[in-house]
């Protein structure tokens, strides 16, 4: 859930509902997701966080599936255009913080990964590539204390139609 990094940058990851079905289908309903962050966050750290995002990999099924850099980069980023940048939102205790989304989207580099046996691709396991495109927020140091931070968007066109993202963290910022 939480990843520390350093006092200066700490990465929460965007979770799924684990009681929605992983698969993405046209006019599917998700639930909002709460999670609760485990470890402290330092007051000096910058938090880095998906608003929402899509990869495409060589492990992946269609239509997410690729089988190079090149295709996986137009995979995602022909996905990621079917975002709405106006459902895009973040808010830290209960405060809108978000101005100007657009400017948030970013494409990863092409990188490795494995896949286990029994993974949510549904595919063998083994080495797989990937490339990720999507909004993403980087929030200023947070005052010590526990705050709330709840984000999300959601997808309006092309494979993902349907598929959103609303996911609350609750975390704790120490001195």
């Amino acid at each position: 859930m939480d990843n520390p990094r350093s006092n200066k940058s700490w990465r929460i990851n965007n979770t799924l509902n684990p009681t929605a079905n992983l698969s993405v289908q046209p006019g599917q309903p998700h639930k909002a997701v709460t999670l609760t962050c485990s470890n402290h966050i330092p007051s000096t750290a910058s938090i880095l966080f998906p608003l929402i995002n899509v990869e495409c990999s060589t492990q992946d099924l269609p239509p997410f599936h690729c089988t190079d850099a090149a295709s996986c980069r137009k995979c995602s980023a022909t996905t990621a255009d079917g975002i709405s940048p106006t459902s895009l939102h973040v808010t830290v205790d209960g405060n809108d913080v978000l101005n100007g989304a657009q400017g948030f989207r970013a494409l990863s580099p092409f990188f490795n990964f494995t896949v286990p046996a029994d993974n949510i691709l549904g595919s063998g396991a083994g080495p797989g590539m990937s490339i990720s495109d999507g909004y993403w927020v980087m929030l200023k140091p947070l005052s010590p204390g526990q705050h709330t931070i709840r984000f999300g968007g959601s997808f309006v066109r092309g494979p993902g139609t349907g598929f959103m993202v609303d996911t609350t963290y609750v975390v704790t910022v120490s001195q």
